[in-house]
């Protein structure tokens, strides 16, 4: 769950429990209004008018100047400020289709968490590093004020800034090299979630 710049709050829904829950959308929280808008297409969701008619696992979101970005199963979710759809697949250059986690770097630049690496779109084109953490899989992703992006690997946490990336592992103070979520809190501290 994520807050948007208008004070939403946007949560993933998924139906069922353990491995036979599936994705089925997202809803949308005016958490000023105490309105609810869910925006899905499955049969047993309550159909909220003008749904935009999102049917996957949503597993992170970012926000910047009107548009939404929504990682996914199904590749990146934008949705532009009239509401206008669209997703980006592995037919619009993403390694993988399986997001785990995308934000907006201060330049509006999107990065994606993927299985294939670190993505990064420009605005015309996705591109993924060769080498290097970037290009392994990669689990969470978070921009943060300076201009730095930060993401989690089986390798550990790391942060890419003015082009370089620097490793923290578990020789460098973490409990393990495996990082399934990563954020940034106002203080500018890194908070990584391992995966035991």
């Amino acid at each position: 769950a994520k807050v948007d710049v208008k004070g939403r709050l946007w949560v993933g829904l998924a139906l069922g429990a353990g491995e036979e829950s599936r994705g089925v959308g997202v809803a949308v929280v005016d958490l000023k209004t105490s309105t609810v808008k869910i925006h899905g297409r499955a049969a047993d969701l309550p159909q909220t008018p003008g749904a935009l008619g999102i049917e996957s696992d949503v597993t992170g979101a970012a926000f910047t100047a009107g548009v939404t970005y929504l990682a996914s199963r199904q590749g990146v979710i934008r949705i532009d400020a009239n509401g206008a759809v669209q997703v980006f697949t592995e037919n619009h250059g993403l390694r993988s289709e399986l997001i785990r986690d995308v934000a907006v770097a201060t330049d509006g630049q999107v990065y994606i968490a993927t299985s294939g690496g670190l993505g990064r779109y420009d605005g015309k084109a996705w591109h993924f590093a060769e080498f290097g953490p970037q290009a392994s899989r990669v689990t969470a992703v978070a921009a943060a004020p300076d201009g730095s992006v930060w993401f989690g690997s089986d390798t550990g946490v790391h942060r890419l800034k003015n082009k370089k990336v620097t490793t923290w592992d578990d020789a460098k103070g973490l409990l393990e090299r495996k990082v399934r979520s990563i954020a940034l809190d106002p203080q500018g501290r890194v908070w990584a979630l391992h995966t035991s």
